[in-house]
């Protein structure tokens, strides 16, 4: 069962951008967005910041689950 962010995923079609635009936009490299979409690895705190920036969403929309970590003490790598 493959783990993946629906959030994120749902924010770049909503976006009409496709996720190669958005990784660009976004200061990354296009196989970048592809492993944190799918949570291969967990984002940096400016890859959030920069995806929220360009899909026009807030951190806690696209990530909520690393905002709860964030939260809750954990620390963000």
């Amino acid at each position: 069962n493959k783990m993946s962010n629906p959030a994120l995923k749902t924010a770049i079609i909503n976006s009409g951008m496709k996720s190669f635009e958005v990784a660009i936009k976004a200061g990354m490299h296009p196989s970048t967005l592809s492993h944190i979409a799918n949570q291969h690895y967990s984002p940096k705190s400016g890859h959030i910041v920069n995806l929220a920036r360009v899909l026009e969403c807030s951190v806690e929309e696209l990530f909520p689950d690393v905002v709860a970590n964030i939260t809750a003490g954990k620390k963000l790598v």
